[in-house]
């Protein structure tokens, strides 16, 4: 992976994404894992998060026409971690 690309993710995250906990609940049991994620109009920043780091982009459409159709991606799990600290170097 590039710095630049690991870079401009880490600026794609702080001011469109999120890092949270995510929590699932199995069997009466909760479970607590990392996620990440990117939401934004435009695919492009999406598109390169999912080729670096797997995962799929979906588009969601809003109900009201005048809204524009927004881009998701996001991990989580390991995987979630393992980009958290790829990514920590370049934030402040």
């Amino acid at each position: 992976m590039l710095e630049l690309d690991l870079a401009y993710l880490a600026g794609i995250i702080d001011s469109d994404g999120y890092v949270t906990v995510h929590r699932s609940v199995r069997n009466g049991k909760a479970y607590y894992a990392a996620r990440v994620g990117i939401a934004g109009t435009r695919r492009q920043p999406h598109d390169l998060a999912a080729s670096l780091w797997g995962g799929k982009v979906s588009l969601y459409e809003p109900k009201n026409p005048r809204h524009r159709g927004q881009y998701q991606w996001s991990c989580t799990g390991d995987r979630a971690a393992a980009i958290i600290k790829q990514v920590q170097p370049f934030c402040a």
